[in-house]
Parts: structure tokens; sequence; C-alpha cells
């Protein structure tokens, strides 16, 4: 359905098929995927499966059908996930999609790389891939970050105030901050608590009395920030947002329409598309409480994502050795550390908070903070303009 607009990922995802041109299509082909436990990861897994479903039942790959195989992985623990995508691809599956951790990503590129198994996400990231068969539908963080000084140059905006919550947020505005470092204009940065009581950030806004504002905060908690601010009277008819997130159109604005704001937005999404409103619509069989209105943009992505490997498997016919799948490094002496064992069990690990992060099969070997938790991998902006300034 909507698989065609990525046609031209088409020869990276080729180009990490094995062709037998003698033996053709086997009659089922597995895909694998890895999916979390939270809320939105449970739709994608069905949506991941429901895309099967309709490839088959379109008969996309002539009399070959697709058979989805799924495994609920931890979002911050790298050895379940290198056991999962093992298994998957032990299983015979020719592609592996997910998951949505940042932290456990790179664990599964490096499998599939090594195996050269096309890896496809759907999820926004700023991190540039070393994997030769890693395939990311969301669109390119430094593009988006361009699409966004496009529609401020648009909106005439010559100063004004960024909110953001966290550093990934920072990152997507950065070409605005290059934009206008030099140019003598004024940008404000403020950063929003994680306490979940934005009206002290906002008030200072109010008192700032700054109309031009941008907003880049989580798709969980934009209502809650646009109501807040509608609470102390910042939304009104002289003060104008931009909202930088593409899933804004899953975001019920019905409470702030007669405010008079003027509210802007990117969206990828054309929610009025009648084989859009359709195809969401078979999706909502009692299984799935979604709309076209609420389905957010990486699962839509997840649909496409299928049908963009059916086509690539059928414009390629291929063999898959599902070998065992052992993905280890040598310490200075030769010896191997990470991975898996025939046993299954993890070969050699450094004890907990060891290593650098990037070890394929260290479960205990990610950098973590005081509490346990994995270390954050974002890219801070470095920002030195004396017209640049954060305030809380």
């Amino acid at each position: 359905m909507f698989g065609t607009q990525f046609l031209g990922l088409l020869p990276l995802l080729l180009m990490c098929l094995t062709p037998d041109s003698s033996s053709g299509l086997p009659s089922v082909i597995k895909i694998g995927g890895l999916f979390d436990s939270s809320q939105i990861d449970n739709i994608n897994e069905k949506v991941f499966l429901k895309a099967i479903a309709k490839v088959n039942e379109l008969d996309l790959l002539e009399g070959t059908k697709l058979e989805g195989l799924t495994r609920k992985v931890p979002e911050h623990q790298s050895f379940p996930v290198e056991k999962s995508v093992c298994e998957l691809i032990s299983a015979g599956c020719v592609a592996i999609f997910g998951p949505r951790s940042s932290v456990t990503t790179p664990i599964v590129e490096s499998v599939t790389d090594t195996k050269e198994i096309p890896h496809i996400s759907t999820r926004w990231t700023n991190r540039a891939s070393r994997s030769n068969c890693a395939v990311n539908l969301y669109p390119d963080a430094d593009v988006l970050a361009s699409v966004l000084v496009d529609v401020v140059r648009a909106e005439g905006w010559t100063h004004f105030t960024i909110v953001y919550y966290d550093d990934d947020g920072l990152y997507r505005v950065k070409k605005l901050l290059e934009m206008y470092e030099w140019k003598g204009h004024t940008i404000v940065l403020r950063k929003l608590p994680d306490d979940g009581n934005f009206r002290p950030v906002l008030r200072g806004i109010k008192v700032s009395k700054q109309t031009f504002i941008l907003i880049d905060v989580p798709t969980d908690i934009l209502h809650e920030v646009l109501k807040q601010a509608q609470q102390i009277g910042l939304m009104s008819s002289e003060q104008n947002f931009i909202i930088n997130n593409l899933d804004m159109h899953t975001v019920d604005m019905e409470p702030f329409k007669y405010s008079g704001t003027n509210i802007s937005g990117i969206r990828m999404i054309n929610t009025d598309n009648p084989l859009f409103r359709k195809t969401i619509e078979e999706w909502s069989d009692g299984e799935l409480d979604i709309t076209p209105d609420t389905v957010p943009l990486e699962t839509v992505l997840i649909y496409d994502g299928v049908f963009l490997l059916a086509q690539s498997l059928l414009n390629v016919p291929i063999e898959q050795d599902p070998s065992s799948v052992r993905v280890a490094r040598q310490d200075d002496a030769g010896a191997e550390i990470g991975g898996i064992n025939e046993d299954g069990s993890p070969r050699n690990e450094p004890p907990e908070g060891g290593g650098t992060g990037d070890e394929p099969g260290w479960s205990s070997g990610i950098p973590r903070e005081e509490n346990g938790q994995p270390k954050s991998t974002s890219n801070r902006t470095n920002i030195k303009s004396k017209n640049i300034r954060f305030e809380t």
C-alpha cells in the first residue's frame, strides 16, 4: 500500500540478499520482528503481522507466502536481544524489524550485518549506522532539522523561544541554532522539567512577552504541555506556535481550537487520504484500538517496510542459510569476548559496567549510571553564541 514511496531504498536491500537464480523463491519466507512490551510496540507488532497477512492476501510474491516470527525483548538489555536475533535467524528469517530501543539497536545491526541480512527500523535517531544492511525508514534527523529551518524561515521568525524536553529535542533544533548564531537574532532555550509540572517554565515565557514559541517534546506529553500553557494564559491570539513533532496529528487539539493561537506543525501522513483511511479501518477490527487520527508515523512505516521488503524479495530470489549465529570479538590475547556459546549462555562477559557499549554480546558491558540504567548516548549540541541563551 504505502511501500512504493520507498523504492529508492531497494538497492540497499537487494545488496543484502544472496541471489540464487536457479532456485526461485521458496514457498514460505520468514521475516522476524523484535518488539518491547510498551503500548506503542504492542500496536507495532500487530500491524507488522497484519502487513504480512495483507501481502499474502494480495499474493504480491506470486505464490510465495510471508511468515512473521516475533519476539518480545527488553529495552535496555543487550544479551536477551542478541539471543532473540540469533533465534530468528536460525529459524530462517531473511530480515529483521526492530527494536525501537536506541540501546539495543546496535547489537541487532551488528548481528544482521555479519549475516548480511536486512535490518529495518522505523524510529527517529541521530546515530549514523555502520551497517551495510541497515535501513531506517524514518526521515533522516539532519534532513528533518533542515525542514524545520525552512518552516521557521517561511514563518518569518527572527527571535523566538525554543521549549524542549531532552537532548534529542535539542539535537532536532540544532540547525536553527547554527543558522541564527551569527545573524544577531535572539533565541532563548527553555528545558522542561521531568516532573510533569511545566507551568514555571511556561510562566517565564509569558513574563518575557515572547510570542513566537517552538515546542519540541515527546508525543506523550505534548497535550499536557499545551494544556498547561493554556491554563497560565500563554495561548491567545498574540502567540504563535510551531510544533516540531511528526506525530502531532495524533494529539487531540480540539481544546485549543478556539484560543486564537496560530499553531503550525509538520507531518508526513495525509490522514484524509481515502486509501490510508481504508487501510487503518481494516486494522481496527476489534483487535486494534486505532484510528487514522491516532496512528503514529513509525507504525505506518512498519507497514510500509513489510511491503518494501516484499517488493525486494520479488526482484531477487534468495537462499537463506539458517546456520547458528555467534557474534564475538577478540581481546588482545586472541580470546573471544562477547557473543553466545553453543548452549546459549553468554561468552566471557566483562564485569558490570565494563566495556564501551559497542561489544555485541555484552549484556552487562553497556556504560551505566549509578542507578544501573544505561547512560544516554544522545549527542548534545555545543552552543557558543551570545545570541543563544538557556533559561529555566
